[in-house]
């Protein structure tokens, strides 16, 4: 997933428009390029949304917190349904795969900054932090599966994972690449 407009002769790109213009159809304003591409992922997008949907419901089901479980939920849909297009068939085998996951941002400022009431008790912020830790290893889960299956591809694969702090960081690391 890339920024709008997604360049016409830059290869695939899905913008960050995409997901929209998938969901809703209608014409393509350079959402996704190239433009042949979209008829195919708009047949398959239910199925591609399904997948995605049944990923996060498994991932959060032990969650105990109805709140932060639908929370959690409704971020790692959307992470991962950007995964499920990215490995869709009809974007082909590419030279390089760079996807933004944006769900574990949202879900970390609407459980631990975005609060419009204090956190609560030390019991409820500490729930809250292992919901958190609970979206990580769903992370974890959803890079793998960008990852190469086959022995043959590996060895030449490099899987780079950048983090930035996000909405709440206090702006001290600009950014991280382990």
């Amino acid at each position: 997933m890339a920024t709008w407009p997604a360049p016409p002769n830059a290869g695939v790109v899905l913008s960050d428009r995409a997901v929209l213009r998938l969901e809703r159809g209608g014409s393509l304003d350079a959402e996704i390029a190239p433009a042949e591409l979209y008829p195919a992922l708009r047949t398959n997008y239910a199925r591609i949304v399904a997948a995605a949907h049944t990923l996060a419901a498994d991932a959060f089901r032990p969650v105990p917190d109805p709140e932060a479980r639908a929370l959690l939920r409704r971020s790692g849909e959307l992470d991962a349904l950007l995964v499920e297009l990215a490995l869709a068939p009809q974007m082909g085998q590419p030279d390089l795969c760079v996807v933004y996951l944006p769900g574990l941002d949202i879900a970390q400022h609407a459980l631990l900054v975005g609060t419009e009431s204090p956190l609560g008790s030390p019991s409820a912020i500490a729930a809250r932090v292992v919901a958190i830790e609970t979206y990580y290893e769903f992370l974890d889960q959803l890079v793998a599966r960008l990852r190469p299956q086959d022995e043959e591809s590996t060895a030449s694969e490099v899987l780079a994972l950048v983090t930035e702090p996000g909405r709440g960081a206090s702006g001290r690391d600009a950014g991280l690449l382990p």
